[in-house]
């Protein structure tokens, strides 16, 4: 059993997503997404967010050209984007991280 909404998780999982095939562009690609248990140990630095036991931790990685360490303190931000003007509204990972994930589980 997992404790989430199908819904925020699916919105999650599309913006992840629809990054990832911005980042790779016309170029051929690959995004690979993964779904494996994890536990989470007493005393890890980990435990000291989540409660010590067994989740699933979801992984989207793709062959796109990344984010430069110039620009990735910042794509949490509401409006940020490193796309061109009309292709994204930056609201994708701001609304995932802040209204999302740390709202529902942080």
């Amino acid at each position: 059993m997992v404790f989430a909404d199908p819904t925020q998780i699916y919105q999650v999982i599309m913006n992840l997503c629809t990054n990832a095939l911005h980042a790779i562009g016309s170029y051929p690609g690959k995004i690979s997404v993964t779904l494996k248990t994890e536990t989470i140990s007493q005393g890890t630095d980990i435990q000291t967010i989540f409660d010590h036991g067994d989740y699933l931790k979801i992984s989207i990685i793709d062959t796109g050209h990344g984010i430069g360490k110039d620009k990735i303190h910042r794509i949490f931000e509401p409006y940020f984007t490193t796309k061109e003007t009309g292709k994204g509204t930056g609201m994708g990972l701001a609304m995932a991280s802040s209204k999302i994930i740390k709202e529902k589980y942080w």
